[in-house]
């Protein structure tokens, strides 16, 4: 694989670790994060192949491809679209052909709203929610669910697979986090039948740790 250009945005317990393994790969890395220092510290650790940078416009004009591992689908969106700093978003420093890879777990409809933004610009968007935890982060080990384009994900798979094991192509951009926030509801509604369960068991005398 050629060295690449590759923005990385969110720097948390996922996010270091998956760009980590970006630059180990051999790519150059241009990172940011809403704590300055934690890109600082980051790029030093990876570098000369990483450079903090302080704002998401600066990220997009040096990179072709920009990751972003951020809370939710509103921070998503006003990183991409420069909402709480008109001017400094992505959409403002990634050239036509650039490629926002939301590896984030968000609400489906913002996602969308965010990639028909972005594609006004002539820039494409692709949703990439993880499983695995921090774990999987780790090592390498993620599983991605994808939505978006065929050829974008064509692009963007050889990175995909530095970070993780598995990926899953789902359908148009969105269905990522479709499949990531049921796949949440899922897990929360069996804690807590499993739960139940426990409880239930207690009344009647079982042991939980049997």
């Amino acid at each position: 694989m050629n060295a690449q250009h590759i923005g990385f945005i969110g720097l948390g317990v996922m996010g270091t670790p998956m760009a980590t393994h970006l630059a180990q790969a051999g790519h150059h890395l241009w990172l940011h994060d809403a704590q300055i220092d934690v890109a600082l510290n980051l790029a030093n650790a990876i570098g000369p192949h990483a450079v903090a940078l302080e704002d998401p416009r600066a990220v997009g004009a040096h990179s072709d491809i920009v990751f972003t591992m951020l809370p939710h689908g509103q921070v998503v969106q006003s990183v991409a679209l420069g909402l709480d700093r008109p001017g400094f978003g992505l959409i403002n420093g990634l050239k036509p052909g650039g490629l926002l890879v939301d590896t984030s777990s968000c609400e489906p409809w913002l996602t969308r709203q965010t990639a028909a933004a972005l594609a006004e610009r002539g820039i494409g968007m692709i949703d990439a929610p993880v499983s695995g935890a921090q774990w999987g982060a780790q090592a390498a080990a993620l599983v991605f669910m994808v939505g978006g384009a065929e050829p974008d994900l064509v692009r963007v798979r050889p990175l995909l697979e530095v970070m993780g094991k598995t990926v899953f192509h789902l359908g148009a951009v969105g269905c990522g986090h479709a499949m990531k926030a049921i796949n949440n509801c899922i897990t929360a509604i069996t804690l807590m039948n499993t739960t139940e369960g426990l409880l239930a068991g207690q009344r009647y005398g079982l042991d939980p740790a049997v």
